[in-house]
């Protein structure tokens, strides 16, 4: 798994040289396996790593002792740890918000802040081939367009990286498995109580058992493909929208020209 997370890193451009990298670590196999990962990798890449815990708090004493063992594990790796405890049911409450909602946020808003204590350049996080097929079936579930059929894109904004968004979640637990580790499970990852947990737990078993046993690899193909095209577009869209768009301060104007244009370019533009 080490050579298929070195291979995504470095067709995707994912660290240079020199970078600080938080890395987002929940105690679970994917966030696990990505912290050893980039360990074995960090001489070989030239980064230096720095480990970010969020203690949610939904899961009483297992959440704090999720949250003892990523210390113990950055300690045996000799790499900093820094943790936030938060409260997300109230959170949740005060926003209005689900809490996978206000788990986002405070993930994001936390990330921010360890990223200016470090300097850090950019912030790893354990995606896989499981979670990609997963928001693409819920995307289309939901009416999504081309741009959301990409699903999880390995680089958002040159900051947040997922060096294992090609392995699926068997490669993880055998990687796992192979080196000794042993991660923590949230039990309600286990329970079919959110949207995300049902694609997981039931629809996927479902679709590989009476439809396609592939589907995962199916789904991620599908991503790459959209996203190819896609990107073709946008670079299109945008000398288009140089070429026909004048905008200022006090109005936009579209040349007509630009409405002779395929329908997918002028509502890009």
């Amino acid at each position: 798994m080490i050579d298929s997370a070195l291979k995504t890193i470095r067709e995707n451009n994912m660290f240079d040289k020199g970078d600080k990298v938080i890395v987002a670590v929940s105690g679970g196999p994917d966030s696990i396996a990505l912290l050893h990962v980039l360990y074995k990798l960090k001489e070989k890449l030239d980064i230096s790593l720095y480990v970010a815990h969020i203690n949610h708090g939904l899961r009483g004493i297992e959440s704090d002792t999720d949250e003892e063992y990523v210390r113990m594990f950055c300690e045996s790796l000799n790499i900093e740890f820094i943790s936030k405890r938060v409260d997300i049911n109230q959170i949740s409450k005060l926003k209005n918000i689900s809490s996978e909602s206000a788990g986002r946020e405070v993930r994001y808003e936390f990330f921010e802040e360890v990223m200016k204590k470090f300097s850090a350049q950019k912030v790893a996080i354990a995606h896989n081939a499981n979670d990609q097929a997963e928001t693409i079936l819920m995307r289309i579930m939901r009416g999504t367009g081309m741009d959301g059929l990409i699903g999880i894109r390995p680089v958002r904004d040159n900051i947040f990286v997922r060096p294992l968004i090609n392995n699926t979640r068997d490669d993880i637990e055998e990687y796992c498995l192979k080196n000794n580790i042993n991660p923590r499970i949230d039990k309600t990852n286990l329970q079919a109580i959110y949207s995300r947990n049902k694609v997981r737990l039931q629809l996927i078993p479902y679709i590989q058992e009476n439809f396609n046993k592939d589907i995962i690899q199916v789904l991620n193909r599908l991503s790459y493909t959209i996203k190819v095209d896609n990107d073709y577009l946008e670079v299109v869209s945008k000398e288009k929208y140089k070429k026909y768009c004048d905008i200022n301060k006090e109005k936009v104007i579209i040349s007509k020209e630009a409405f002779l244009e395929h329908e997918s370019i002028i509502t890009r533009i």
